[in-house]
């Protein structure tokens, strides 16, 4: 099996397969590289593509250190440079576009040709003056009693989180897709998921998006339980070379939900200039 180990003597699994320009695929918290099982065929195809498991996930090593957003990227970074990537088109889902954000922070957009952002908020946490985190309205209170349910009953959390990434279909008519993400992020372990939770929860990259100077793709689920379609709009105002797209009957995972329909966009908007 293929790991990268890390400055910090941390390893992380990962897959490099392909030819072609390179697209990197970063998946959500709780989740692993699977998530993205129904683009890699597609993509493999057209693209060398390098999709793994950030730290504390999937086969990765479950580190008890670095389980925040400055490591994740600085992780990225170092996992491009190792593979000798060059012009990468990166791809994140949920805090995996987060993972973007920071490093967007660290490292501007050196060595990025392309982003692509799906269904994500710059800044999870609502308050006074920003009205448009995760469910609406996820202020302190709310992140306290998600963490409380985190540490009474793992099952209980994981049933609500995996319910948010699928649209208006339902669970009878996508018992396949739920039941497989509800086993998938069963396999992580929760103190870890708790405490990277902890450290993402109050991000706030709403400066960094600005700063975004590449061709940007801004995918978000128009049925998505857990961000507004007002959120991507507010990002496609502050990124300059951004276009967004609505997938109308999808949730947060737009991605496994509506694959066919998803890949294709994202071969065009790799392909074509924007």
């Amino acid at each position: 099996m293929p790991y990268f180990v890390t400055e910090d003597n941390a390893q992380l699994y990962y897959e490099l397969n392909g030819k072609g320009p390179a697209v990197v695929l970063i998946h959500g918290w709780n989740c692993n590289r699977h998530h993205f099982d129904k683009q890699l065929g597609f993509l493999r195809e057209r693209y060398q593509v390098l999709s793994y498991d950030l730290r504390g996930h999937g086969a990765s090593e479950r580190t008890n250190y670095g389980l925040a957003s400055p490591q994740f990227a600085k992780d990225l970074n170092d996992i491009i440079e190792f593979c000798e990537l060059k012009d990468v088109v990166v791809v994140g889902w949920s805090m995996g576009a987060s993972v973007i954000f920071e490093y967007v922070r660290q490292y501007g957009c050196q060595n990025l040709s392309k982003i692509c952002i799906i269904d994500m908020t710059p800044k999870m946490t609502t308050d006074d003056e920003w009205k448009l985190g995760a469910y609406g309205g996820y202020n302190a209170d709310a992140i306290l009693n998600d963490i409380s349910t985190m540490a009474k009953s793992w099952d209980a959390m994981l049933e609500f989180s995996v319910d948010g990434f699928f649209g208006k279909k339902g669970y009878e008519e996508q018992k396949d897709n739920y039941d497989w993400a509800f086993k998938e992020s069963k396999r992580n372990t929760p103190y870890l998921m708790i405490n990277m939770c902890l450290a993402f929860i109050r991000n706030d990259y709403r400066e960094e998006i600005k700063q975004i100077s590449i061709p940007t793709l801004i995918a978000y689920g128009g049925a998505s339980k857990m961000y507004a379609p007002e959120v991507s709009k507010y990002m496609n105002d502050c990124i300059p070379k951004s276009i967004l797209m609505e997938f109308e009957d999808c949730g947060h995972a737009l991605h496994i939900e509506e694959p066919e329909r998803f890949n294709t966009a994202l071969d065009d908007f790799i392909k074509n200039n924007v």
